[in-house]
């Protein structure tokens, strides 16, 4: 059964159950029982997702399965799963609390003493945050603001914040930034780096420009301004007009090392540090036919590879897999479309692998690679391979973009490296 049994369970299970009186007892049934979408199986997949016999991360799958139910017997299945759970396991409920819907829970005098249960055990985790996220729960305000001064930068910390905010804690951040203090601002202002959204990229702001506040806090928000998407625009603007002081210019401009748009940081450091040479790209607008006559080197070519591409691209073992793979890349374009793939990155975006721009209603702004997007979740794919798990429900939209997430690195080689790189990608073959 499973694709000829879709929208037919309620009737194909019980056939089913006529031949095979206990689904549980194979592993084919038990996998019937996990691909079922109907009523009649639910109490199966409670036991499966409550079998201690198997491991945790063997019973993941079981809980997802419940995410495909929408009938209200779903919500019955996991409450009675919550009173059955004897052992007050907290693993198991908190689980069963993110599939549950909020206002189940709040009908359930049983599901809510749950919720309260599993609060502080996980106070200081992400599981944490996206409990007190899903239950919006404001009481939990003032443990969330602790949470983002114990964590002052860190992702939990950032997250903590970012919540308070959403739950209507501006006024009491004003305040408290307001206050004289410092080592509360000064962990606060860590932690709004990455927050994002333009109240506090505009606290950050003030606090780099303005001679009223202590050297040690202006650096501490000059060192987390670019931290994020809208404050590396916000750094941008402000570096043109020339309007952050000379003495937090470096510091400004280390604080977009690592994002996702490198190219700004690139630009910004060439450009914008006081003192600094505007150097002379010898690759800038250069054609194919210009290499023609420097004879590239493919062991130097994968050296140039591994400290430029690798972060995105794998080559066989080496490298990280966010963009194309480039292991046959030699056998797939010849050498006019590999100079064309590096010098025009946006020409020619490979399908799948498209930046998106995702606006929070939040007011912040994420950007990367869309890898996977369900009814409820979505994650963000970085450079470097690291993803970022985002609820759809607190994103806005949704924007393709048409410009390539790879930057314009060629530009900061040499003619030299750029026919190295060519040869040595040339050279990836079957």
């Amino acid at each position: 059964m499973g694709i000829g049994a879709d929208g037919q369970w309620e009737s194909f299970f019980p056939a089913y159950q006529d031949i095979v009186k206990d689904p549980l007892s194979t592993n084919q049934g038990k996998d019937i029982v996990w691909r079922s979408r109907g009523d009649v199986s639910l109490h199966f997949l409670a036991k499966l997702a409550t079998d201690n016999s198997v491991t945790w991360k063997s019973r993941l799958r079981y809980f997802r399965s419940f995410d495909f139910y929408t009938t209200p017997a779903k919500s019955a299945t996991l409450i009675k799963m919550i009173a059955d759970n004897k052992s007050n396991d907290k693993e198991l409920n908190t689980m069963l609390l993110h599939i549950l819907d909020p206002q189940e829970v709040k009908r359930s005098a049983l599901a809510t003493n749950a919720l309260n249960g599993v609060l502080k055990p996980l106070y200081g985790t992400m599981p944490y945050i996206g409990l007190v996220r899903q239950y919006q729960l404001k009481s939990e305000s003032s443990h969330l603001l602790q949470l983002s001064l114990d964590k002052a930068g860190e992702e939990v910390g950032v997250e903590a914040l970012r919540l308070y905010i959403d739950l209507g804690g501006m006024a009491s951040l004003r305040t408290v930034i307001a206050s004289r203090d410092t080592f509360k601002i000064g962990k606060l202002l860590k932690s709004m780096g990455k927050v994002g959204v333009t109240e506090t990229i505009d606290i950050l702001q003030n606090y780099v420009l303005s001679p009223e506040y202590p050297t040690s806090l202006r650096m501490t928000a000059a060192e987390n301004y670019g931290k994020s998407y809208g404050g590396e625009d916000r750094v941008m603007n402000m570096l043109k007009s020339k309007a952050i002081p000379d003495e937090y210019i470096p510091a400004v401009i280390e604080s977009m090392n690592g994002g996702i748009r490198t190219i700004l940081y690139k630009t910004a450091k060439a450009n914008y540090l006081p003192g600094a040479v505007k150097k002379t790209s010898e690759t800038k607008d250069i054609k194919l036919a210009a290499l023609a006559q420097v004879k590239g080197d493919p062991l130097n070519g994968r050296n140039v590879y591994l400290a430029n591409c690798s972060v995105c691209h794998m080559v066989k073992n080496d490298g990280y897999d966010y963009g194309p793979r480039l292991t046959e890349i030699g056998d797939k374009l010849p050498r006019e479309g590999l100079f064309e793939a590096i010098v025009h990155p946006s020409a020619a975006i490979s399908f799948g692998y498209e930046n998106s721009l995702l606006e929070m209603k939040d007011g912040s702004k994420l950007s990367g690679m869309v890898s996977s997007k369900t009814e409820t979740d979505i994650d963000l794919k970085y450079p470097g391979g690291t993803i970022q798990k985002v609820k759809a429900s607190e994103v806005k939209s949704i924007i393709k973009q048409e410009t390539s997430l790879m930057p314009v690195l060629y530009e900061s080689l040499s003619k030299k490296e750029l026919a190295d790189l060519l040869e040595y990608l040339s050279s990836l073959k079957k």
